[in-house]
């Protein structure tokens, strides 16, 4: 197993993922550089990529154009380099849907507002990780003035329906999109397990683990035949990547807040060895405020030192209790200034010293066999509550 990382670079090269070739600019697997950003995550939840009952809010829209606009600049002014976007959600926008619950296309504002996200993304040079949907795609379904918020729970478990969700929603998106450099990744599904009879959860609108998982290797699948980006899934704790090694990802995300997991970040069990990964990893969120707030500094030197290749804050604009966006951001560029010169490794043991391609060496930092339990190690709820704001 060859070492495996993360990295911004000035322009496009090509690797070979697996068995199949894609661009890899920004991403790279050659173990050159930690990559560490915030989540966007978005200008308004499942709204900024097509319209709805309530309206067009999405991106393309002139004063919506001109507040993301402003957000990336600031994201630019922090050292943002990558941030994680949600697209889709709970699927309340941008999908047209027949009288039986089958997705049947995109509707008239999506390419408007994804042409304008890219555009500004390309302006500020800030990579993107699109997340298509989040769990709530699945959960029970609820309207509010016209709009209806999940209930997909079909999208996944119903083989038509899932390849009609792949043919009318998704391949016109990435044909359109799958190629474009300042695309970091396609994300399938933020924090699919939330949706999964996992942990005791027998809810009727949950599915089975062997469900969700035919639904993202479908998924992969159907990306990889049209895209050259790679794909990924923001996974809701380093405990379950168990589920998602053989769905063909081309990226390792978890997710980690402390207080659900019961400890803190990091423990030697959280290492790209430990969970003996074959593609690179990154920390796609971690708090930037709440009980038991641990610095933003900490958690990048930390996910450095355990062999990932980069991490991300949450958030700039959710309003739920994990994010801050001043400590998120303020970090962000003295330390990638730091660290400009070391070089992540995958095969990170405790206290081993990091060698960068200069041939520097920088000590990580101690990590524990087992960090300091908060509470009970059984995840119960899933961290934000924060989507069914309108």
């Amino acid at each position: 197993m060859r070492a495996a990382a993360i990295v911004l670079l000035a322009i496009a090269t090509l690797s070979q993922v697996s068995d199949r070739k894609v661009m890899v600019a920004p991403l790279s697997f050659d173990g050159s550089k930690f990559t560490a950003g915030i989540n966007y995550p978005w200008n308004h939840y499942g709204r900024d990529f097509g319209g709805s009952a309530w309206g067009h809010a999405g991106v393309s829209a002139m004063q919506e154009t001109q507040r993301v606009d402003a957000d990336f600049e600031l994201m630019a002014r922090s050292g943002v380099e990558m941030t994680r976007w949600f697209v889709f959600g709970d699927a309340r926008s941008g999908i047209k849907i027949s009288a039986d619950g089958t997705p049947i296309g995109l509707d008239e504002h999506v390419f408007a507002d994804f042409d304008a996200a890219v555009k500004i993304a390309r302006a500020h040079k800030i990579y993107v990780v699109f997340v298509l949907f989040d769990f709530l795609l699945l959960e029970r379904q609820s309207v509010k003035d016209g709009v209806t918020m999940g209930g997909r729970r079909d999208w996944v478990v119903d083989a038509r329906q899932r390849k009609a969700l792949m043919e009318n929603v998704v391949t016109p998106l990435v044909q359109r999109y799958g190629k474009e450099p300042i695309i970091a990744a396609w994300e399938v599904m933020n924090e699919p397990e939330w949706a999964m009879r996992i942990r005791f959860k027998t809810a009727k609108h949950q599915v089975r683990t062997a469900e969700m998982q035919v639904f993202v290797t479908e998924m992969v699948a159907a990306i990889h035949a049209v895209g050259d980006r790679p794909v990924t899934l923001g996974s809701a704790s380093p405990g379950y990547l168990k589920y998602w090694r053989k769905v063909g990802l081309d990226l390792y995300q978890y997710h980690f807040y402390p207080q659900l997991e019961g400890r803190r970040y990091p423990s030697a069990r959280d290492s790209h060895m430990a969970l003996g990964l074959d593609k690179p990893l990154i920390l796609g969120e971690f708090p930037t405020q709440g009980a038991n707030h641990t610095q933003t500094v900490d958690y990048l030197d930390s996910a450095l030192a355990i062999g990932c290749s980069g991490a991300l804050g949450w958030s700039l604009r959710a309003t739920d209790k994990y994010s801050n966006a001043q400590n998120g951001l303020t970090p962000l560029k003295p330390w990638s200034a730091k660290h400009r010169s070391s070089s992540p490794t995958t095969n990170v043991t405790p206290n081993a010293p990091v060698s960068s391609p200069g041939g520097v060496t920088a000590p990580n930092q101690p990590v524990a066999a087992d960090s300091p339990r908060l509470k009970s190690c059984v995840i119960l709820e899933p961290p934000h509550g924060y989507q069914r704001q309108r």
